[in-house]
């Protein structure tokens, strides 16, 4: 969940397929990288980028240990 200031939700983790976790497959990345796009206030698209690339980094790297 993402909270404003004052601790009001602003978005929850709850993705089409349940909650997300920790994001690690396609679908859980993309819902949290929304989560983050439609509450940021302060991070640039750059950093939102490198947010993204080093997540699907991280995915991979776990969905490999799991094979």
């Amino acid at each position: 969940m993402i909270v404003d200031a004052d601790g009001k939700q602003l978005v929850t983790s709850d993705g089409p397929e349940g909650n997300i976790g920790c994001p690690v497959s396609a679908a859980e990345r993309g819902h949290f990288i929304d989560m983050v796009k439609r509450t940021r206030t302060r991070i640039t698209d750059e950093e939102l980028a490198t947010l993204e690339k080093e997540l699907a980094a991280f995915g991979e790297e776990i969905e490999s240990a799991r094979r």
